[in-house]
């Protein structure tokens, strides 16, 4: 069995957008938000749920810039905070309580998988999954909007 490492988010590319007024976001594609609500609103850079009240922007991410057909952007929320690290195998509580998508790629970024599972049960799909030999990595996506969550590889 393989061992799992979740990738830490390119916090440096979006970083400086948290000292952009509403104007200059809009010119970035991205806008200010505050949480309604304490679930609802997962931060990529800190793999967490931010809390109601709390400051987010909203931007389109590109997860899979590389020239393939699965070529993919989308939207995500990201908070200044600071980034999560997760250890080898380590899954965070925000991935643990959503209904999530695995999509396997491989070294020529195509998708050569899917699975739909509960965060709770999702180790031991990204196990078996990144066990198979023509995987390179693979995607979290939350359900059911589908937005992308994090990047996956096997730990070194």
């Amino acid at each position: 069995m393989s061992g799992f490492q979740i990738q830490p988010f390119p916090v440096d590319r979006v970083r400086p957008l948290f000292a952009l007024d509403e104007r200059e976001l809009a010119r970035h594609g991205a806008r200010r938000v505050t949480a309604q609500a304490d679930v609802g609103y997962p931060c990529r850079v800190g793999l967490r749920d931010v809390r109601s009240g709390e400051s987010l922007i909203a931007l389109s991410y590109e997860h899979l810039p590389d020239r393939s057909p699965y070529r993919a952007s989308g939207p995500v929320f990201v908070s200044d905070t600071r980034p999560a690290r997760p250890e080898v195998n380590e899954w965070p509580d925000m991935l643990s309580r959503r209904p999530l998508s695995l999509r396997l790629y491989d070294e020529r970024h195509d998708m050569i998988d899917a699975v739909l599972v509960h965060g709770s049960e999702a180790p031991a799909q990204v196990h078996a999954l990144l066990d198979r030999t023509e995987a390179a990595y693979l995607h979290v996506h939350l359900q059911p909007r589908g937005c992308f969550a994090c990047e996956i590889r096997r730990a070194q």
